[in-house]
């Protein structure tokens, strides 16, 4: 149960990924670690539809102030990976500082009572947002290496 009364949180599935796209496109600040370059309102499509990691699984939640989408915790059934946080955000404006951490226990919440187990997540380095997953129970099991080649943009 959400217990933020300023805050109405929805399934995933009931909001269009359009809804979405200028609280994820600002969740990114230019010296955001995450910032992808040229991200495209198709690259969140992607994600929303299960077409990059699986299925959005019925956990995935957006949080709603005033009929406006402020947040959301989208998780997908990865095929490789099992369930897992295709993508986490929330708007910057400081009146929103924790509430993604809110957010994700809530989604991770939803799941333990659909009889989920386990839940993954990729966090890039020099991301802050790292010690509130550790805060949650997440813990480092790997770890991945990238190179941008010439020409190339991240």
């Amino acid at each position: 149960m959400w217990a933020d009364p300023a805050v109405e949180v929805r399934p995933a599935e009931s909001v269009p990924s359009a809804a979405l796209y200028p609280t994820w496109l600002v969740a990114y600040a230019p010296d955001h670690p995450d910032r992808r370059a040229g991200a495209e309102p198709s690259d969140l499509d992607g994600i929303y539809a299960g077409h990059v990691l699986g299925p959005l699984m019925p956990c995935s939640v957006v949080a709603f102030d005033a009929g406006r989408p402020v947040a959301a915790a989208l998780v997908n059934d990865a095929e490789l990976y099992g369930p897992w946080i295709g993508e986490i955000f929330r708007d910057p404006d400081p009146r929103y500082a924790g509430l993604g951490g809110r957010l994700l226990r809530h989604a991770l919440g939803r799941a333990a009572k659909d009889g989920v187990e386990a839940v993954g997540l990729a966090v890039t380095e020099g991301n802050p947002a790292r010690a509130v997953y550790e805060r949650l129970g997440f813990r480092q099991t790997g770890s991945l290496m990238n190179i941008v080649l010439p020409g190339g943009e991240r």
